[in-house]
């Protein structure tokens, strides 16, 4: 692992988030269209905090009078609309800068056990990294250590350009995508099944038997 790459070379900066005064039907809806379990609260650029499924599970539950009673209830529906996110949110939240060394942001990660992890600087918020980003991240490197192993050249970029290339189109036939990179066709089969075994991407076959990779 390349122990110079900082944060800031893996962030995203292109991020779902959410305002504090978005309420919590409204919050669970944007979770479920883009497929996320946490997004950071931002007002003005600044962070205000965290908010995940745990905390819009906490917040949909009454609160026991008793702590000791084990039998939990949803709150009723009017009252559960008024919720909000800065109602909820998660205030205690580790943040990375972005010139910290990647390696000590996936410590840091593995340490808290967060999915998310909002990059900042002069207290606004730059982008965020996740887990996925993470895992993609040490997935090609052990990619591009299998293909090394076996002699091939160059195969860094090729990794890089099929991923961008199905980032880009969600999915694309191996044939296609051979004569837009300008690679054997063969080559590109081979990065595709490396990229699915470490479940970055996912791989079809026509009943012609012709290869589609697709994004996931």
């Amino acid at each position: 692992m390349d122990g110079k790459m900082k944060v800031r070379d893996l962030m995203r900066k292109d991020f779902i988030y959410l305002d504090g005064e978005e309420k919590l039907d409204g919050i669970i809806e944007k979770f479920a269209k883009y497929g996320i379990h946490e997004a950071p609260v931002l007002s003005g650029g600044k962070l205000g905090g965290l908010v995940s499924d745990r905390e819009i599970a906490n917040a949909l539950l009454k609160k026991r009078a008793l702590p000791l009673l084990r039998r939990r209830e949803l709150l009723p529906a009017e009252k559960a609309k008024g919720i909000r996110a800065r109602d909820i949110l998660n205030r205690h939240v580790l943040t990375l800068e972005p010139d910290m060394e990647l390696v000590d942001a996936i410590m840091d990660m593995a340490r808290r056990e967060t999915n998310v992890i909002p990059v900042v600087e002069d207290g606004k918020v730059l982008g965020i990294v996740t887990g996925k980003d993470i895992i993609g991240y040490i997935a090609k490197k052990f990619i591009s250590h299998e293909v090394e192993e076996k002699g091939e050249e160059g195969l860094q970029s090729a990794v890089d350009a099929v991923l961008s290339l199905v980032k880009e189109r969600k999915r694309i036939y191996a044939e296609e995508a051979s004569k837009k990179l300008g690679i054997s066709r063969e080559r590109v089969e081979a990065i595709a099944k490396s990229l699915a075994r470490h479940g970055l991407v996912d791989i079809r076959y026509t009943i012609s038997g012709k290869m589609e990779i697709r994004g996931i």
